[in-house]
């Protein structure tokens, strides 16, 4: 996969569209953004919430997983195909 010209702040925003789209708490996500003012992780937050149809597939997509199974790595889950195949 190439990606093209990427800064850092665009590494910021990736990362914390990620935490929104996993449903990670906004208080949390302020904390691992590094933000002090709660405004700005807020909206950040808020322009993910108003993405387009669309946008979830093309984040999985990139991920190269489902959205399910990101928030469950990130979460130091089990994954949910993993689960489906365990149970009776």
């Amino acid at each position: 996969m190439t990606i093209g010209h990427m800064t850092p702040h665009t590494l910021r925003r990736t990362f914390a569209s990620i935490l929104a789209v996993c449903d990670v708490p906004p208080r949390r996500a302020m904390y691992l953004m590094g933000h002090t003012d709660p405004t700005l992780t807020l909206a950040v937050y808020q322009q993910v919430l108003d993405m387009g149809k669309g946008a979830v597939e093309s984040l999985e997509q990139t991920l190269g997983c489902t959205l399910a199974e990101a928030r469950a790595i990130y979460n130091g889950e089990a994954l949910p195909s993993a689960q489906a195949a365990e149970e009776p």
